[in-house]
């Protein structure tokens, strides 16, 4: 019963983040998630209440894994090296998770940019701490010497961050005009590196 449960829950989740990025919070209804998921309508409220807690679950939940990462990841470098190699696999989960579930990114980057109240809890607690986790990450970098002592690092790791979410943001045009895509491993790898 509870494997049938978790099954639910999942296939309206699915079914909600893939209305919610083609169609937005609003436009998206209670019956269509239920249509898409193949259930009962009153199973949206069952399990999640209503149909904004549905829409901040997706997000919730693509937030805490990403903060799980960087908590993992942007931790102790002690030298040049470890700093480069914790980077990297930073950019790599990074660039996983959107290849992983491009949908609820879609949702995400709608968000960031009607800077939407309806989530902005969420996005504190979760994106926000993942930048304030690579500027931890950059400052440590900097008392070590690592990095020049001379770098703003809140500009340094927007730089880093934002270069990353644009070059992930924009793969459709890279496809469609330059033939590149992150799902391709050596294009990503090489993304990665430079």
């Amino acid at each position: 019963m509870l494997k049938n449960v978790d099954s639910t829950r999942d296939s309206l989740l699915n079914a909600a983040k893939e209305l919610f990025a083609c169609k937005g919070l609003r436009e998206t209804t209670v019956k269509d998630i239920a249509d898409r998921a193949r259930v009962n309508v009153s199973l949206v409220s069952y399990h999640f209440g209503w149909k904004l807690e549905l829409y901040r679950s997706c997000l919730k939940e693509v937030g805490n894994h990403k903060l799980n990462m960087a908590k993992r990841v942007l931790k102790g470098q002690a030298s040049i090296g470890e700093m480069e190699f914790r980077l990297k696999m930073f950019c790599e989960e990074m660039i996983l998770s959107h290849l992983d579930d491009p949908t609820v990114h879609a949702i995400i980057h709608r968000e960031c940019e009607s800077a939407s109240p309806v989530v902005e809890d969420i996005f504190r607690k979760t994106f926000l701490k993942v930048f304030e986790i690579l500027v931890a990450f950059f400052q440590a970098a900097q008392k070590k010497n690592l990095i020049h002592k001379k770098l703003d690092i809140t500009t340094t790791s927007s730089v880093f961050l934002g270069s990353l979410l644009y070059q992930i943001r924009s793969d459709n045009l890279k496809k469609k005009y330059f033939n590149q895509s992150i799902s391709d491993t050596k294009h990503q790898q090489q993304l990665i590196d430079h």
